[in-house]
């Protein structure tokens, strides 16, 4: 059951408003880049993870730390962000 409290209203706060104060990424990058072509998309990468994109413009960033889990179906899993050791490797 939602109370009244969870619920959004048009124009109106988000569920749970006023949330977390927005915070920024680490600073520390390993990539900036953008999609090729005439596309509106940047991101950035920074200890294994895509860190920030931005879209549609360079100053507007829709995401914060899309981080990956990694598995091995038996129980094991890290989260990549915190391993101690990660390379960008171009080949």
């Amino acid at each position: 059951m939602t109370s009244e409290s969870d619920v959004a209203t048009p124009g109106g706060m988000a569920p749970g408003s006023p949330g977390v104060s927005p915070t920024w990424t680490s600073s520390a990058k390993d990539i900036v880049g953008c999609g090729i072509g005439v596309s509106r998309v940047w991101f950035t990468i920074g200890f294994g993870i895509l860190n920030e994109v931005y879209f549609p413009r360079v100053d507007s960033p829709q995401i914060r730390d899309l981080g990956f889990i990694v598995g091995d179906g038996k129980g094991f899993w890290v989260e990549v962000k915190r391993l101690n050791a990660n390379a960008v490797d171009f080949h």
